[in-house]
């Protein structure tokens, strides 16, 4: 699979215990899947062949690595009086339009710069991810 790998350093006023972090990235599905953090002085280690440093690290998004991500944008129709909807509104909103592993942006729904008064609707992006297997055999 290709990917991408970012190394970085967080610099702040606080006292961040953790301040260098790895991060890597599945290229087909955007998930960034896993992010390790240490302590300068163990990245240090690491970098000069000491083996079997001490970090920290989280998982997540491992069940869409190796998946195609798809992106979509629908046009909405918002009801009237819907010009400042709470978070509940938009999840009630955008749910009928959720099908086929489609999941929509309840922030879009939230930014009044997508929602269009004149047209009656709101811009809202949604996403899913994809087994290429499926990708293929659509083309066929």
């Amino acid at each position: 699979m290709d990917g991408k790998i970012t190394l970085s350093r967080y610099n702040s006023n606080y006292e961040d215990k953790e301040p260098i972090h790895i991060k890597l990235e599945d290229e087909s599905s955007g998930v960034q899947f896993i992010d390790i953090s240490m302590t300068l002085e163990n990245f240090a280690l690491m970098l000069t062949n000491l083996g079997y440093i001490d970090c920290e690290f989280q998982l997540r998004g491992l069940d869409n690595v190796g998946k195609q991500r798809e992106h979509k944008v629908e046009y909405i129709p918002m009801p009237k009086g819907f010009w400042m909807p709470t978070k509940e509104d938009a999840i009630t909103l955008i749910k009928p339009f959720e099908v086929d592993g489609w999941m929509g942006s309840v922030d879009d729904v939230l930014n009044h710069h997508n929602h269009d008064k004149k047209e009656g609707c709101v811009r809202v992006g949604f996403i899913r991810w994809t087994d290429k297997s499926d990708i293929l055999s659509q083309g066929e």
